[in-house]
């Protein structure tokens, strides 16, 4: 489906609005009910601990709920590891999806998979899900030792 044309107007700039990202939740897996239709979110997490760094966490995913769809576009979901200072991230792993939507006011959801991601040392994490290069939503990840003591 296209979008009617807009009007080039101060608010758009003559350009399609990205997506609008309305959720983005950290999960061991995300399962859809053939059935139904419904999505279920398994195992959701904020943080991770682990009894020694670097640790791998051989699987986990994030589940992502978009909007404001309008044609293909390609999503982009990085995780960064911040510095001690919390400037200078690093990218540690990242998934690509096309996504698409008939509808721009339909909701799609998602599942972007990781595997064998390397947690080099405790400290902040993020997940930067972004369109184009631009950023939609960030969600932080805390990795702390299993003793419990944050760096």
């Amino acid at each position: 489906m296209t979008m009617p044309d807009m009007p080039d107007t101060p608010l758009n700039n003559g350009r399609t609005p990205p997506p609008q990202a309305l959720t983005m939740m950290l999960c061991d897996s995300v399962w859809r009910d053939p059935s139904t239709g419904k999505t279920f979110i398994q195992g959701g997490f904020t943080a991770l601990t682990a009894p020694e760094f670097p640790c791998v966490l051989s699987r986990f995913s994030a589940y992502v709920a978009l909007t404001r769809i309008s044609s293909a576009v390609p999503i982009n979901l990085r995780l960064v590891l911040l510095s001690e200072d919390g400037s200078d991230p690093r990218d540690v792993s990242s998934a690509q999806a096309n996504v698409d939507s008939r509808d721009p006011l339909a909701v799609a959801e998602g599942e972007f998979l990781f595997q064998d991601v390397v947690f080099e040392r405790p400290g902040e994490y993020r997940l930067v899900l972004e369109c184009d290069g631009e950023t939609l939503l960030e969600r932080r990840l805390v990795a702390v030792p299993s003793d419990g003591h944050r760096p």
